[in-house]
């Protein structure tokens, strides 16, 4: 009996962890589609090739490099300023954040203390299918 409520238990449990993996969060992304997104964009940053990052990319991407101060890169000058875009700092950032731990609100979803947001981005005007991508990147100081 004992353990045919465990396996209840268990059953209820990871349930609920499956339902989780399914909703979508406030940036409009699934938490699934969203982790398994990050966990692309490690695998394309530890190999350090912007040819593998640039894919996940929305651009024109915004990158802010002080409070207030920002630029617009495009898909064509974005492997010539991938080294200046993609720092340390940034790096770093996209590589130890957990995919199961993602702090999201209505802006998107944030890796790091904000160095990197990705958002869904609509591709038509019915905007079916919202794949995320990077939008923005903060490379300047608080």
């Amino acid at each position: 009996m004992k353990i045919q409520n465990l396996g209840l238990a268990l059953f209820g449990a990871l349930s609920i962890m499956s339902a989780h993996a399914d909703e979508t969060g406030p940036d409009g992304l699934l938490t699934q589609e969203l982790q398994a997104f990050v966990v692309t964009l490690q695998s394309a940053v530890k190999s350090n090739s912007p040819e593998q990052v640039a894919p996940l990319i929305q651009f024109p991407l915004r990158v802010n490099t002080a409070p207030g101060k920002s630029h617009s890169v495009t898909a064509r000058r974005f492997s010539a300023e991938y080294g200046k875009i993609f720092t340390p700092t940034v790096k770093a950032a996209v590589l130890q954040q957990a995919p199961d731990n993602i702090f999201r609100n209505s802006n998107g979803a944030m890796l790091g203390n904000g160095e990197v947001w990705i958002s869904g981005v609509c591709h038509d005007q019915n905007c079916q299918g919202v794949p995320p991508k990077v939008t923005a990147i903060n490379i300047g100081g608080k």
